[in-house]
């Protein structure tokens, strides 16, 4: 996978994630782009009510919920946790600050076929990112108003396409570490995205982190330029904390 665009590095899609990024203020003071310096580490990982999102697995011709069918491994992952990490530097302030937003606005499913195929029809993931948080309101204001323009797109989508590095058959228990490929949709923009997936099973109980990084170019996405901070390092970091169950 890619070093360079918005969040995951060792586990699972949705997304679907999520854009999700910047730091605090207001409108003035543009920041200088920056990438991460050499031989630092990225921050350790860290997800709202009105979701607006489709229905995990959907009938195409009767809009339903569809059954998965029998023989499928079928993962539902609402209610999980959605994130964004991004690496700041403020004016005056060398040290790195870390800016954290999530919400628990994420709803959908990833289902398998025996041969760990994605069934397409009953996969999607959609997080509604005009809900994500941080600790700081003017963050998440500016985040919301003039970087992901959650007025228009409030959702942020990933349509899985195939799984790669799943053992076959399913392991019943102990970590997996897979990627998740797919469509990811921000805004109005839609590129293929790989996550990276560290997943722990337990039965039927799955849970476990998928992490894809992201970078503002290549979604047509303009660096934020707010008050106060000096520096946005690149790539920001989309991450997804899942857990749910083979309902399959």
């Amino acid at each position: 996978m890619r070093g360079a665009r918005w969040i995951m590095r060792r586990p699972l899609a949705l997304s679907a994630l999520v854009l999700m990024l910047m730091s605090g203020c207001t409108t003035t003071g543009a920041p200088s782009r920056m990438t991460e310096p050499a031989g630092s580490s990225p921050a350790a990982p860290v997800g709202g009510s009105g979701a607006v999102g489709v229905p995990p697995a959907v009938n195409p011709e009767t809009g339903a919920p569809a059954e998965a069918a029998q023989g499928t491994f079928a993962l539902r992952l609402d209610g999980s946790e959605a994130r964004y990490r991004a690496r700041e530097t403020f004016v005056n302030i060398p040290t790195p600050n870390e800016a954290v937003g999530r919400t628990t606005a994420v709803t959908g499913s990833i289902v398998l076929d025996g041969n760990n195929n994605v069934v397409r029809d009953q996969s999607r993931i959609v997080v509604d990112v005009s809900t994500l948080r941080s600790d700081e309101e003017r963050r998440d204001n500016y985040l919301r108003q003039n970087t992901l323009l959650t007025a228009q797109y409030p959702n942020v989508t990933f349509q899985p396409t195939e799984v790669r590095g799943l053992p076959t058959p399913l392991p019943t228990s102990g970590e997996v570490q897979f990627q998740v490929a797919g469509d990811l949709t921000i805004r109005d923009v839609t590129r293929p995205a790989v996550w990276d997936v560290t997943a722990t099973v337990d039965g039927r109980s799955v849970s476990g982190t998928a992490r894809y990084d992201f970078y503002f170019g290549e979604w047509g996405v303009p660096v934020p330029q707010v008050a106060r901070v000096a520096s946005i390092f690149e790539p920001v970091v989309l991450e997804i904390e899942f857990r749910g169950r083979d309902v399959s």
